[in-house]
């Protein structure tokens, strides 16, 4: 095995949470009067945590108090519809299984509130995946490398022989900055071609060619 340990990104790639977070996106901007958003446009909005997904979702003439409450409101009513209609990726389970069963070391490091990634990877992955780390304040937002490094240090593996897997620019430039080696995915929030913008980089385009990346 070429790889001490495999850390995954949550939504967007192990995670198909878009059809929730819309529907939770939607409900704040309804109850304000604003014009409501399509998921491909919530899909455009995130990686970057969900005060800044609100914030892109409300409409420019939003006031900041607008986006105060609403960030409360999103937060109250996702964490009541968490998982409604989340369901892991085609392919995703077998992989983590498998990964489990070889040994290997896994962690999620997500920007997502860590509350929130703590109880899906419990709810999806928790008989694999034992590290799960979230956005909490501070320098803990991706591309920040601080998350990544703290799941490294309570896994006991070498940054330099650990995947970082996500599907967003942001997830690769939090690899490098980590020290860990970048593998973009395509099925999840942004294009094959927003991916490569980047730079030189490893990509998959289903768990098929994830699993033969990482096992080789």
């Amino acid at each position: 095995m070429r790889y001490d340990a495999v850390f995954f990104d949550l939504d967007g790639t192990l995670l198909d949470t878009l059809g929730d977070l819309s529907s939770a996106v939607n409900h704040v901007l309804e109850k304000r009067g604003f014009p409501t958003r399509t998921k491909e446009e919530v899909r455009s909005f995130i990686g970057d945590g969900f005060a800044m997904l609100i914030r892109r979702a409300c409409p420019p003439y939003a006031e900041e108090k607008d986006l105060e409450t609403a960030f409360d409101d999103f937060s109250e009513y996702y964490s009541a519809h968490i998982a409604d209609t989340t369901v892991p990726y085609e392919g995703i389970c077998g992989l983590v299984k498998r990964l489990y069963e070889s040994g290997i070391k896994m962690a999620v490091v997500s920007n997502k509130r860590d509350a929130a990634v703590k109880y899906l990877v419990d709810r999806f992955f928790g008989g694999h995946i034992k590290i799960a780390l979230g956005e909490r304040g501070g320098n803990t937002r991706k591309p920040s490398p601080t998350l990544c490094l703290e799941a490294a240090s309570e896994a006991g593996v070498s940054c330099g022989k650990t995947l970082y897997i996500g599907d967003s620019p942001s997830d690769i430039t939090t690899a490098l900055n980590a020290g860990m080696i970048p593998v973009a995915v395509t099925w999840g929030f942004r294009t094959k071609e927003e991916l490569l913008k980047g730079g030189q980089v490893l990509v998959a385009e289903n768990a098929k060619q994830l699993e033969e990346i990482i096992f080789g």
